[in-house]
C-alpha cells in the first residue's frame, strides 16, 4: 500500500508493510522533521517585483508554508503597487514578520489563498502578527472585539482595531492606524504615529499625540496637551489653529503728521483655510510731545482694517490714544496704547498685519516708541511693544 499525506501538514502516512528497511528514516524525516517545522520553524522569504509569490508546499518533504514563523522581505510599490502572498488552500495559523519595505503607505503585501479573501499584513521589522487561514480565506488573529484591559504600557507596532472598551493604566503607543468603537480610556500618554478613530467617548489623563488624521465621535476629555499632527475633525466650535508674535524693545522716534509704520510691529501669518478668521492683538509704548494727538492704523498689507466712522471737523483712524498727565510733564510719561481686531482675510496666502502712527495730523509733533521723549531722571523708562496674530478656525 503506497504512501499518503495528511491533509494540512502534508505529513507522510506510510501504507502497511511499506518502506521496511527505510521505514524509521522516513518515519524522521516525512513526519518528526516537518512536525517540528510546522510548531517551530521559522523561514526567510524574499518577494521581488512579480505581483504574486507562491509559498511551496511540498508533500513528506520541506517546504516554505509549512513554517510556524516567516520573515517577509524585499520591497513593495515599485513593479507591483499589492503583492500577493499565496498560501495553500490548508487550515493553519502563522506568525509573520512583515519587513518589507513600501514605496507609499498604500502599498501593501496581502496573504491569501488564490482567489479569495486574503488579510493585508501590517509592517514592522521587529513585531510579529498572527494570521489564520481556514482553508478558505486568511484573516488577523489581532483583531479584539471585547473589552481590553491593559494595567501597564500598551505598544502596538501595525493597525489595532477595537469593537469594546479600551482601558490602559499606563501609556498607550500606536505606529499605524487606531480604530475603537467603544469608549477608550488612556490613564497615562496616548501617543499614535497615524490615524485615529473613536466611535464613543475619549478620555486621557496625559498627553493625547496624534500623527495622522483624527475623528472624534464622541466626547474627548484631556488633561494633559493635545496635539496633533495632522486634521482634526468633528470640533465644531472655534479654535486657535496657530499664535505668532512679534516683541519689539527698538526704540524708535516719529515726527510729522503722515502715519508712519512702527518698527518690528508687523508680523505675517498663512491662514490654513479661507474660512479662518485672524484675531490682532497690538501692545504699543510710546510717549508723545506735550499737545500731541497720536493716532494708530492697523493694516493688513496695504488694505486699512479697524476704520472708524469719518468726522467734520476731524479724520478717521483705528484707535487713538492719550498719554497720562502729571509728573514731571506728558514728554516725560509713557502711555500703553492697546487694541483687538477681528479679521476675515478670506485667503490662505501669507498676510502681513502692522501697525502706524501719526503723531498729530495738522502740526508736526513727535511720538516716541519704547521709550519716553525726555528723561530727567531714574524715574523715566523704557518699554517694549508686541503686535500677536492668532488664526481662529472656523
Amino acid at each position: 500500500m503506497a504512501s499518503t499525506y495528511t491533509t494540512n501538514l502534508r505529513l507522510t502516512k506510510q501504507g502497511d508493510g511499506e518502506n521496511p528497511n527505510s521505514w524509521g528514516q522516513i518515519l524522521n524525516d516525512g513526519v518528526i522533521s516537518l512536525a517540528d517545522q510546522a510548531i517551530a520553524g521559522y523561514e526567510e522569504v524574499s518577494i521581488g517585483s512579480a505581483a504574486t509569490v507562491n509559498l511551496t508546499a511540498n508533500d513528506g518533504a520541506d517546504d516554505q508554508s509549512r513554517n510556524a514563523f516567516l520573515k517577509i522581505t524585499g520591497s513593495v510599490g515599485g513593479v507591483a503597487t499589492s503583492i500577493f502572498l499565496v498560501i495553500p488552500n490548508k487550515s493553519k495559523s502563522y506568525s509573520i514578520l512583515n519587513a518589507v519595505s513600501a514605496n507609499n503607505d498604500s502599498d501593501v503585501v496581502m496573504m491569501r489563498v488564490a482567489g479569495n479573501t486574503g488579510v493585508t499584513l501590517g509592517r514592522s521589522s521587529t513585531t510579529f502578527q498572527h494570521v489564520v487561514c481556514d482553508g478558505t480565506s486568511v484573516r488577523s488573529a489581532n483583531l479584539l472585539t471585547n473589552t481590553v484591559c491593559v494595567a501597564d504600557n500598551l505598544f502596538v507596532g501595525n493597525n489595532l482595531k477595537v469593537e469594546g472598551v479600551v482601558t490602559v493604566s499606563g501609556a498607550a503607543t500606536f505606529k499605524n492606524a487606531v480604530s475603537v468603537s467603544g469608549n477608550a480610556v488612556v490613564n497615562g500618554t496616548f501617543l499614535t504615529a497615524g490615524k485615529a478613530e473613536f466611535e464613543d467617548d475619549v478620555s486621557v489623563s496625559g498627553a493625547l499625540i496624534v500623527g495622522g488624521a483624527t475623528r472624534f465621535a464622541g466626547n474627548v476629555s484631556v488633561e494633559g496637551n493635545f496635539d496633533v499632527n495632522g486634521t482634526v475633525t468633528g470640533i465644531t466650535t472655534g479654535k486657535v489653529l496657530q499664535t505668532l508674535q512679534t516683541f519689539t524693545n527698538t526704540v524708535q522716534t516719529i515726527s510729522g503728521t503722515s502715519f508712519t509704520d512702527i518698527t518690528n510691529m508687523s508680523k505675517a501669518i498663512t491662514p490654513a483655510a479661507t474660512t479662518s478668521k485672524v484675531l490682532i492683538t497690538v501692545c504699543v509704548n510710546y510717549s508723545t510731545s506735550t499737545d500731541g494727538f497720536p493716532a494708530f492704523k492697523l493694516l493688513r498689507d496695504s488694505t486699512w482694517i479697524g476704520e472708524s466712522t469719518s468726522i467734520d471737523p476731524g479724520q478717521e483712524t483705528t484707535f487713538m490714544a492719550a498719554v497720562p498727565g502729571g509728573g514731571a510733564g506728558i514728554p516725560t510719561q509713557m502711555g500703553l496704547a492697546t487694541y483687538v481686531y477681528l479679521d476675515s482675510p478670506s485667503t490662505t496666502s501669507e498676510v502681513t498685519y502692522k501697525l502706524q502712527v501719526s503723531p498729530m495730523r495738522t502740526t508736526s509733533r513727535t511720538v516716541e516708541i519704547n521709550q519716553a521723549i525726555t528723561q530727567n531722571d531714574n524715574n523715566q523708562c523704557s518699554g517694549t511693544s508686541t503686535i500677536t496674530v492668532q488664526e481662529i478656525g472656523a
